[in-house]
């Protein structure tokens, strides 16, 4: 099952990214459009995109070896943390968007929601002894 979270949690990535060059280009319509069906608009979608985001590659990678280093929930919220950073500053240097520390918020709300559930789904696997679920 984790291969499933890797997956998804890399397609949620490209996808992502994907989001962000749509509206880097100036295709803020289909962001728009997209982010009218979540609650909170813009807002909501920061919140879902990078909690699920952040639940998913928590669940998928966490545990697993990269360079020779154990991938920590800490390791995972910095990454996610510095993406978020990342991605919303450099809309200050795009023409058709504007940094916002509302979105920048509800970015870094999501990533913490993303990774509360991720621990407490942890925690119930260790409760209940079956370490085989995601």
């Amino acid at each position: 099952m984790t291969t499933a979270f890797r997956v998804l949690a890399l397609a949620l990535g490209l996808g992502t990214i994907y989001g962000i060059l749509l509206a880097n280009q100036g295709d803020l319509l289909t962001i728009r459009q997209v982010s009218r069906y979540i609650p909170g608009g813009d807002a909501g979608l920061h919140l879902v995109v990078m909690g699920a985001l952040m639940l998913f590659l928590s669940l998928g990678f966490e545990g697993s070896r990269v360079a020779g280093r154990r991938v920590g929930t800490l390791t995972l919220l910095v990454v996610m943390w510095l993406f978020a950073t990342g991605e919303e500053f450099q809309q200050m240097h795009q023409p058709y968007r504007r940094f916002s520390l509302v979105d920048l918020f509800f970015s870094y709300l999501g990533i913490g929601v993303g990774a509360s559930i991720a621990i407490l789904i942890r925690r119930v696997q260790r409760w209940l002894g079956s370490e085989s679920l995601p």
